[in-house]
């Protein structure tokens, strides 16, 4: 009878082994599209044995703990691949966006990028240029003719409307950038703190558990850390005899470690934004981000966005030089164009032009026309800074130079976004072959587990059954 009890016991205890595995299993299919969720299995082993008259007889079978198939290598890759995509998707964000404002046409291909022929140019900055010159040659030919100067003042205000107002949003748009990077930082802090949270919930849980570990923790920590990725690159290492506990780093402009999260601690004040870089650590330091969507979006602002800001006002002063010296070669008779322009422009119209004050000519000949002609003909003028002035070449090349920069920008960018993605997806399967769940796998375990709980169910049942007759044996021959 003795057997039987034991045999009772032991039926109990595997029945709740194989509970423990439909709740496992039923878990993973739950989270099958969970992306930091990592596949857990139950690990089973032997009771132990008892000697017998005819040798070692097994005590049964027992859930020993809860595994989730998690490699940190993987994890890792994972997480630096997150930080380069999303440092060139912001990159590639932002240059377009300030590609857009020019209202340019950018012919691009895999090895080229050039600026719509500026003839044809219907939009933008290069059609306001050749309208303006081609309005000031149509004045040359009928200099009397008052359509033709009130196209000229009206082509010039078209002109001085488009660049202002390019440079006013590109400036605007670094403006919306340095907003998007502090809101940022502040998400990342807060990612920070919940790191390090969670890394008391692990060592607290751990402890009071030394057979179990909280998994279902580890991959609310991994996803923060997956996330906090996508803004900065970063590095996590455990902390040894630390239960668990992590720190997270990242490195300054020496390629030095700094750490930003030590077990439940975040060091100092997290990453603070100083407007040129980005700061941590205690003491602290200048960090060398090389990835994540601060340092994209900070590396397009002061980058390629403020090169095109500056060749745009450059590409306005020469023209302003260059028109005022052949439309007043005296300085004497007025300016065409403001030699200051207004506030928070690049080009502004002198504040004496107006249709009565247009000029031809400073002979005083009305049907001349060496003023208009010598504007006109501004437009082919070739420039040298070797000769003091500020840009090399004429002012519609060094302009389509500047918007072509912009354009090869944007290919660079896409082409190595294209790149980035494929083996950011990529480490992303390698790493769901590892610890994704496998849903034909889990129907698999489904099955398996179930039966072998229907089985021993009818041990259990069978079992039960022989106590009865048994103890009912026992019993009724006690009675009679």
């Amino acid at each position: 009878m003795a057997g039987l009890i034991t045999d009772l016991s032991q039926s109990a205890q595997a029945l709740d082994a194989q509970q423990l595995g439909l709740q496992i299993t039923s878990n993973n299919l739950a989270n099958v599209n969970n992306p930091n969720y990592a596949t857990e299995s139950v690990q089973l082993a032997a009771t132990g044995v008892i000697e017998t008259n005819i040798g070692e007889v097994s005590m049964g079978v027992q859930a020993t703990g809860v595994t989730e198939a998690r490699d940190p290598f993987l994890d890792a890759q994972v997480a630096q691949e997150i930080s380069q995509t999303s440092s060139l998707q912001a990159q590639d964000t932002q240059l377009t966006q300030a590609q857009s404002y020019l209202g340019e046409q950018v012919n691009s291909s895999t090895t080229t990028s050039s600026i719509s022929d500026t003839s044809s140019s219907t939009t933008g900055i290069s059609s306001a240029l050749n309208n303006f010159f081609d309005s000031f040659s149509n004045l040359a030919s009928n200099p009397t003719d008052t359509g033709a100067q009130q196209t000229v003042l009206q082509n010039a205000s078209t002109l001085t409307d488009t660049i202002n107002t390019a440079y006013s949003q590109l400036q605007s748009l670094q403006g919306d950038v340095t907003t998007q990077i502090q809101q940022d930082v502040g998400t990342a802090n807060g990612l920070l703190k919940n790191i390090a949270q969670l890394n008391g919930q692990i060592q607290q849980y751990t402890v009071q558990n030394p057979n179990s570990t909280p998994n279902d923790l580890v991959d609310q920590r991994q996803g923060d850390v997956e996330q906090l990725a996508q803004y900065m690159n970063i590095t996590t290492s455990t902390i040894p005899n630390s239960n668990g506990q992590i720190q997270v780093t990242a490195l300054d402009t020496n390629s030095n470690p700094v750490t930003l999260v030590s077990k439940t601690s975040v060091q100092g004040n997290g990453i603070t934004f100083t407007g040129t870089g980005f700061t941590g650590g205690v003491p602290s330091v200048t960090l060398g981000l090389t990835g994540g969507s601060l340092e994209g979006n900070l590396t397009a602002s002061t980058g390629s966005i403020q090169t095109l800001i500056n060749n745009l006002g450059t590409t306005a002063s020469q023209l302003t030089t260059a028109v005022n010296t052949a439309y007043n070669p005296t300085g004497a008779t007025g300016n065409f164009f403001a030699s200051t322009p207004s506030s928070g422009q690049l080009l502004s119209l002198d504040p004496t032009l107006n249709a009565n004050t247009l000029k031809t000519t400073n002979t005083g000949n009305a049907g001349a026309n060496e003023l208009a002609l010598a504007v006109a003909q501004v437009q082919n003028q070739t420039f040298s800074t070797a000769n003091g002035d500020q840009i090399n070449g004429t002012l519609g090349g060094f302009y389509s130079a500047a918007v072509t920069g912009i354009g090869e920008s944007i290919d660079g960018v896409e082409s190595q976004l294209t790149d980035q993605t494929a083996v950011q997806s990529m480490v992303e399967q390698q790493r769901s072959s590892v610890s994704g769940v496998n849903q034909d796998d889990e129907l698999t375990n489904l099955m398996t587990y179930q039966s072998a709980f229907q089985a021993q169910a009818r041990v259990m049942n069978t079992v039960n059954d022989l106590l009865d007759i048994v103890c009912n044996g026992l019993f009724g021959a006690a009675v009679s």
